[in-house]
């Protein structure tokens, strides 16, 4: 585990091995960077970038972006492989989280879920009914097309209504829905 933690703004530009790069989202362990001259996307764990580093294959050029210029979109093909490419337990826990945010999208749009966060609290507890519900009901079929006895579910702790408005407002401003979903943002002490 990398103790390199590398803080890039949106009018960063990154030099690594002399290509330049711009900051699209930080992730847990890693930063998706885009390449300026062939305008491809690349994952970059923080374990490589501190190897790079260590090595002065890095260098930082602070505020020379434009900070008007809209932040790069990752393609839907882009973002979804890279979400391929992450342990199940991520995938599913991105998976989950887009259910939330589309239910609660739909709730919404038809009058029965508000932002407030007592109207979120309510929303949250009826999504986390309704997708426990549905778990349970596949788990007993699988059980029955087994002849087992039963099945056991793992019951997920429902996000926090802080959590779901951060996911929701990644989800409406990106064009790529796992990704947003995905994404943690990299927030910084003030």
């Amino acid at each position: 585990m990398s103790v390199f933690y590398i803080c890039l703004s949106a009018t960063d530009r990154l030099w690594i091995k002399g290509q330049a790069y711009r900051l699209i989202e930080r992730l847990e362990a890693s930063h998706l960077l885009l390449n300026e001259d062939t305008r491809t996307v690349h994952a970059w764990n923080d374990d490589d970038l501190e190897r790079l580093r260590l090595a002065g294959e890095i260098r930082i050029e602070r505020h020379r972006l434009r900070p008007t210029s809209p932040p790069p979109q990752v393609s839907q093909v882009v973002a979804t492989q890279l979400i391929a490419e992450l342990p199940q337990r991520d995938r599913e826990r991105i998976n989950r989280r887009e259910v939330y945010c589309r239910r609660f999208l739909e709730m919404e749009r038809a009058g029965e879920a508000k932002r407030s966060d007592a109207a979120m609290h309510r929303a949250i507890a009826i999504i986390h009914a309704e997708m426990n519900e549905a778990e349970w009901l596949a788990a007993g079929r699988l059980a029955k097309a087994r002849h087992s006895a039963g099945h056991i579910v793992a019951v997920r702790p429902p996000p926090s209504v802080r959590t779901m408005r951060r996911a929701l407002k990644m989800l409406e401003h990106s064009g790529c829905p796992g990704m947003a979903t995905a994404a943690r943002t990299n927030r910084r002490a003030k």
